[in-house]
């Protein structure tokens, strides 16, 4: 069974073990897709470890705030003995009783003792290098939303070819039977006109032969079929059988190919993750520039335990830090050299990919329009085909015909049917890819929809 959870079916997963069965219709199958399917799911993470690099480079703008506390043993107690200051004294001064002069030891340092102090750092100026971070960091979100609309679209189109493929194997299946069962129907007029003496006997054999062949395609259909079910199953992540419930469909007359061409160059995936790449790099030649600045920032530190500081611990400090390098072996400016060659590499290969992507929509609008073209010519052969068949099984049964143009016949008859369903098949799954191409995969339901309402 299915929950319906705010108007949404959510899935669930059933077992094999079950004889579980689920009919699906593909607007169900790519909500299911878009939740089970491993790909996805893997590049949802990559989206979130995306944002977790954010925050961690947005918290790099805060104060680092650290609590350390320990205790140590050392080998000995350190000491100050200045005895021999005071052994001088007492000899100046021989009145001077030694009792007067007390001993010249402090200790510093018991052997064990114990710290445990707060200690807080901020940045102030770092040359742009925190902004830079934050704002590379921004684009590798972008950059990873985009890879997952990208993966959603593959998705979409696996999932169009493996549904359709299924149906397309259900429908070779049931025209493979049909043709059989013709057949069959066909050897037994064969045998009964043979008994009768009106055709001769390699007549009905070559009718047995054709429906032994027909055995054979049937099996074969229904091997496909299955091996059809078990990649569908695999996409969805389930282990049911699924029933597809959308069937083959015309796709209706699309838009002009230009409008496509604009909907790909605003929202195809891959030009929107090479765009957050190029951002990215921009801001690496950013940081990289920040390095020729001084870094300024600001301390504190705070002794929470006190009793065993020494006399030259202070309880506690702050100040100001600043540091600049001077000189690093040419390291800076090959850096800088480095960022500046990755943000051209990003710039040439997102034009590159521009140019593809545009000519990639060309390419699968053009194979949508030469499958319905090719479904219309078919749709044409198919009441010819349906004809001759009819035809040559009344001339056979009046001894007119052979059984081997009766055999053509219902072949050709089946090759026209199975050619319409493949070109709906091979429409259908372009369209999928044509959509995924310009950024919108989920539309095809849309397209489905709209030829079921004409």
């Amino acid at each position: 069974m299915a929950l319906l959870i705010g108007g949404v079916v959510a899935p669930f997963r059933e077992t094999a073990g079950q004889g579980a069965e689920r009919t699906l219709s593909f607007a169900e199958a790519l909500s299911l897709a878009e939740g089970r399917n491993e790909r996805i799911l893997a590049a949802d993470a990559a989206v979130d470890r995306a944002r977790s690099d954010r925050r961690v480079a947005q918290g790099r703008r805060f104060p680092d705030v650290t609590l350390t506390g320990r205790t140590t043993r050392i080998n000995d107690e350190i000491v100050i003995d200045l005895d021999p200051i005071r052994q001088v004294m007492l000899g100046l001064h021989p009145g001077v009783p030694s009792t007067a002069i007390p001993p010249f030891q402090a200790r510093i340092q018991r052997q064990a003792f114990n710290n445990a102090g707060l200690s807080a750092t901020m940045p102030v100026f770092t040359g742009g290098r925190l902004r830079a971070g934050v704002r590379a960091a921004d684009a590798a979100v972008t950059a990873a939303e985009a890879g997952q609309r990208s993966m959603v679209g593959e998705v979409a189109t696996e999932l169009a070819q493996r549904y359709f493929g299924l149906q397309l194997a259900i429908q070779n299946r049931a025209t493979r039977q049909a043709s059989r069962e013709s057949l069959g129907r066909h050897v037994e007029r064969a045998r009964s006109l043979e008994r009768n003496g009106q055709i001769a006997r390699a007549e009905r054999l070559r009718a047995e032969v054709a429906l032994a062949e027909a055995d054979r395609d049937v099996q074969q259909a229904e091997s496909d079929e299955q091996l059809a079910r078990l990649a569908l199953a695999a996409t969805l992540a389930m282990d049911v059988e699924i029933m597809p419930e959308t069937p083959l469909f015309k796709v209706p007359p699309l838009a002009p190919v230009d409008s496509f061409k604009t909907a790909a160059r605003d929202r195809n995936p891959i030009l929107a993750r090479l765009a957050s790449e190029q951002a990215r790099a921009r801001q690496g030649i950013d940081a990289t520039r920040g390095e020729f600045l001084p870094s300024l920032g600001l301390f504190a530190q705070r002794e929470l335990y006190t009793h065993d500081l020494t006399i030259t611990q202070p309880v506690w400090a702050a100040g100001v830090q600043l540091s600049l390098p001077l000189f690093q072996g040419g390291q800076r400016f090959a850096r800088l050299a480095g960022a500046r060659a990755q943000a051209r590499q990003v710039e040439l290969l997102r034009i590159r990919a521009q140019r593809d992507i545009e000519l990639l929509v060309e390419q699968r609008y053009r194979q949508v329009e030469q499958a319905r073209i090719q479904l219309t010519s078919l749709e044409a052969t198919r009441t010819l085909a349906e004809e001759s068949l009819r035809a040559q099984q009344l001339a056979f049964a009046a001894g007119l015909a052979t059984s081997l143009d009766v055999v053509d016949a219902e072949q050709a008859l089946a090759r026209v049917q199975l050619g319409m369903f493949k070109a709906l098949h091979d429409a259908d799954v372009s369209l999928a890819a044509l959509l995924e191409s310009i950024g919108q995969p989920s539309r095809l339901p849309e397209y489905i929809n709209a030829e079921r309402a004409r």
